[in-house]
């Protein structure tokens, strides 16, 4: 061979062009680690934005919870008192409140109660409703219960009598009450001062 060194004759090419390819992958390291740094970074904040709009819609939420729980202020101090009569049973309608209410409607009057017939009406004797009831005052429903087809009214002394009941408030919002359980909203409300329809089962 010669005694030639084969290492010696090694091409290792120019400086320039080792420099020039150190640089190219030192920059794609850098561009990557940008690129993963710049991901990291939105990722935090979309984040933080979607725990900051879940902290607002919670705000939110409360806050609509308390306004509904004070519009039903007046709709809590209308109370009713229910006395078991025979042939008649009454009702009365208290607006404790100290602001008159409207359109105050017996919508749907139950008998409960271990003696309860299966299937009964009712009927309301005079007027069934009232288009504006005062601060401080009562208005009374008298109301029979018979079985279908009977000619006599239901002895309900030893049953319980209690009614449904739906008025409009001093800010035009329409309330159901069942007896003097929490009201809850209607969603359509009759014009104020304005009679509404009967109740459809009356007998």
């Amino acid at each position: 061979m010669n005694g030639e060194c084969w290492v010696g004759q090694v091409q290792w090419g120019d400086v320039g062009t080792w420099f020039s390819g150190a640089f190219t992958a030192a920059a794609v390291v850098v561009a990557l680690l940008q690129g993963r740094r710049a991901r990291q970074t939105a990722q935090e904040a979309h984040g933080i934005a979607l725990r900051a709009q879940e902290r607002a819609d919670e705000d939110a939420a409360a806050r609509e919870e308390i306004r509904q729980d004070e519009l039903a202020n007046q709709a809590r101090l209308v109370t009713t008192r229910v006395g078991a009569g025979h042939p008649t049973s009454w009702a009365r309608v208290l607006n404790a409140s100290e602001e008159p209410i409207f359109a105050l409607t017996l919508e749907s009057a139950y008998l409960t109660g271990p003696r309860q017939p299966h299937d009964y009406e009712y009927r309301v004797l005079g007027r069934y409703s009232a288009a504006t009831l005062t601060a401080g005052t009562e208005f009374e429903f008298e109301v029979e219960f018979r079985e279908p087809g009977a000619q006599r009214p239901l002895m309900v002394t030893d049953m319980d009598v209690s009614i449904d009941v739906s008025f409009v408030d001093k800010h035009g919002v329409r309330w159901r009450r069942w007896n003097n359980v929490q009201p809850r909203r209607d969603a359509v409300a009759p014009a104020v001062h304005r009679e509404p329809p009967p109740p459809k089962n009356r007998y």
